[in-house]
């Protein structure tokens, strides 16, 4: 039976296991990060394309980055610009619980998954996190039914952001209108639930995630998803 690297995105393309091929990889872009990054501060991106993948190195694994919007994400520091570039972990960096417990819960800023993904930053390359631009995003206060905006440069996708909501505000990413861009993967090739920062509405305890079959739906807080994080350029 045929296995499948770990980053697994490529299990669609019935490419084989990265154990077997150490030395490959499978990034569309041949750039290098920096002429990436010094084509984005230029203006320079018109080669680059939706949906293409370039390999970086996170905590000490390979993985890969895609691009999945353009001029999307409004500036934090200036509502008139957007971020050239928006990326997207193509398969999970954890699998984690969403919260210890429900209790005291109120957006996804009083969540121990916000917390912990703040200090996953650090792992990024040099490259990246040193480029990297802080954006405006939002989220849902279940409590009050409100929605309120954040600054950050390290993130879940919204349920609007993913297309399956009107609730909030903010950018949605056309790339994700295929229900197969959805999917996402464990390091074991496993086709996996991952969370979103959207607290359900209607399920007191529980945060939207994106299931196995690309569709939206709801779990405690308590169970583990994948944590697939964004980024700006």
């Amino acid at each position: 039976m045929d296995t499948y690297k770990a980053d697994s995105y490529w299990k669609q393309f019935s490419i084989k296991s990265i154990d077997d091929y150490p030395a490959t990889d499978f990034s569309s872009i041949s750039d290098s990060w920096e002429t990436i990054i010094s084509n984005i501060n230029n203006n320079n991106i018109d080669h680059y394309s939706i949906g293409d993948v370039k390999s970086i190195v996170f905590d000490g694994v390979q993985h890969y980055l895609q691009l999945i919007g353009i001029d999307k994400d409004v500036l934090a520091d200036n509502d008139n610009i957007t971020a050239r570039t928006t990326w997207s972990f193509v398969s999970g960096i954890a699998s984690r619980r969403m919260a210890a417990s429900s209790s005291g819960l109120d957006g996804f800023l009083s969540t121990e998954m916000y917390s912990w993904l703040e200090e996953q930053k650090t792992k990024l390359p040099d490259i990246i996190r040193n480029n990297i631009k802080t954006v405006k995003k939002t989220y849902v206060k279940r409590s009050t039914n409100s929605t309120l905006t954040y600054d950050t440069d390290f993130w879940l996708f919204s349920t609007r952001e993913v297309g399956y909501s009107a609730e909030g505000s903010g950018c949605v990413y056309p790339f994700f209108s295929d229900l197969r861009k959805k999917y996402k993967y464990t390091s074991d090739a496993e086709n996996y639930s991952w969370w979103l920062r959207s607290e359900s509405l209607s399920n007191s305890g529980r945060f939207d995630v994106i299931s196995t079959n690309g569709t939206r739906s709801a779990i405690p807080v308590t169970q583990t998803a994948l944590v697939v994080p964004g980024l700006c350029l």
